[in-house]
Parts: structure tokens; C-alpha cells; sequence
């Protein structure tokens, strides 16, 4: 009964060269230069060696290679991954106000659906400009209304919506939408 033989080629590219390490069944290793097979070595390495070019990432494949004599042999070589690649998301459009309502110490928002939109932010604010203290709501795609509560008493607030999309986790918005006025009652 022949021996069988367990081959494992680890690649190391250290100013172009190619180091192989055999490994026998019983656990014994031996370093370079070993021949693989005495009838098929040439053939073995030549393809072996222009299947391990010098890649970018870490990712290996295993192959078995059987001999005429009934030695099976598996050896390892570096082959390149996948590549996947992603489109940029594309911004979500301009969302428009319908309609604000006021209420005593609250105002209902209302806008029109946004196509392709995750969810919404609505930000409101006592300053026209929207600069210093302001505060945001964020709601799913399928809300179209949002009730803005425990609010001041006949104050001016200023509202606007903006629509966002994901993209590996990361929020893309959208344009503002108009900045409209409401006093509440």
C-alpha cells in the first residue's frame, strides 16, 4: 500500500520568491527543495507556479492533484476573490410640504410620499434661519403625517422634511424641503 502524501504550498512573496513546505502524513515537515512526484514533478510545478502569481488579498483554494501510482495530493494556491462593486446611491428627491396644522401646543406635518425613501427627518425650529436650538424627529418611509408635541403657546415654529435612503448603513438625504411657518395656538 502506498504512502499518502500531503502537500501544502503556502506562498510567501518576499522579494519574489516562492518558498514550499511539505508536510508528510505522520506529521513530519520538510523544507524546500523537495520534489512533488519524481514522473510528474515538472509538469506540477509549472502549473502550480503560474496558478500563485502575486495578488492583493488573502483568500486560498484547495485542489487535488491524483498521481498514476495512487498517490493523492492536495496543495493550496492563491487565487483572486470576487470582486463586487456598488453603485453610488443616488439622493433621494426633494420632499414637499402639504400641509401644517396647527393645535394647541402642538402642529401636525404633512408631505407628499418620496419615491425609493427609507424613512424621513423633520426638524423644527423657534428661529427662521434654523440656527442654534433645533430639534428632529425621525420617522419610517411609510408616515406621511407626524404630530409635533409639548411645544410653547402661541410661538412662530419653523418646519422642514427631508427624505433619506441607506447605503451600507450610512443615511443619504436628501434636499430640504421649502421651510414653512406655523403659530400654535
Amino acid at each position: 500500500m502506498n504512502k499518502k502524501i500531503l502537500i501544502i504550498i503556502s506562498v510567501l512573496v518576499l522579494a519574489s520568491t516562492l518558498f514550499t513546505t511539505t508536510v508528510y502524513g505522520d506529521g513530519d515537515i520538510d523544507l524546500p527543495p523537495i520534489p512533488i512526484h519524481p514522473s510528474t514533478t515538472d509538469a506540477v510545478t509549472d502549473s502550480v507556479t503560474e496558478s500563485l502569481l502575486p495578488s492583493t488579498d488573502n483568500e486560498f483554494e484547495a485542489e487535488e492533484v491524483s498521481f498514476p501510482d495512487g498517490d493523492v495530493t492536495e496543495s493550496t494556491s492563491k487565487t483572486a476573490a470576487p470582486q463586487t462593486t456598488s453603485k453610488p446611491v443616488k439622493k433621494p428627491a426633494r420632499v414637499k410640504l402639504k400641509k401644517l396644522v396647527r393645535g394647541r401646543k402642538k402642529i401636525t406635518v404633512k408631505w407628499k410620499k418620496v419615491k425609493g425613501a427609507k424613512g424621513y427627518q423633520i426638524q423644527y425650529t423657534l428661529k427662521k434661519g434654523f440656527k442654534g436650538k433645533k430639534k428632529s424627529i425621525y420617522v419610517k418611509n411609510k408616515t406621511l403625517k407626524r404630530t409635533v408635541k409639548k411645544l410653547k403657546a402661541k410661538r412662530k415654529y419653523y418646519v422642514r422634511v427631508r427624505a433619506y435612503k441607506l447605503s451600507n448603513g450610512k443615511k443619504i438625504y436628501g434636499k430640504w424641503s421649502k421651510v414653512r411657518a406655523i403659530k400654535t395656538k
